[in-house]
């Protein structure tokens, strides 16, 4: 997709959480600590994808710091904001 960047490729998991993100900078933390209190103690293989949807918040700096600790934290940029579908689609 034009102007869409994942700095990297994911392997293929079990389950994928598709996040769309647009100026969320201040939820992050706690959205992604969610995710993994709920599926971590599961015996499924998952991956979280966010999809920032062209922020000017923080919110990709803030993805990329988490998904240098994460390995199933996979993150994407559009570098202006396409909406939300847009950003769905190339999570999917």
């Amino acid at each position: 997709m034009n102007g869409f960047d994942t700095g990297g490729v994911a392997h293929a998991r079990e389950v994928s959480v598709v996040l769309p993100v647009f100026e969320e900078q201040e939820n992050l933390h706690g959205m992604i600590e969610g995710i993994h209190a709920a599926l971590d103690p599961s015996d499924i293989d998952f991956e979280i994808i966010c999809i920032d949807d062209g922020s000017s918040d923080g919110s990709f700096e803030t993805l990329r710091d988490l998904a240098r600790n994460d390995p199933r934290l996979v993150v994407g940029r559009f570098r202006r904001n396409f909406g939300q579908t847009a950003a769905m689609q190339a999570g999917i």
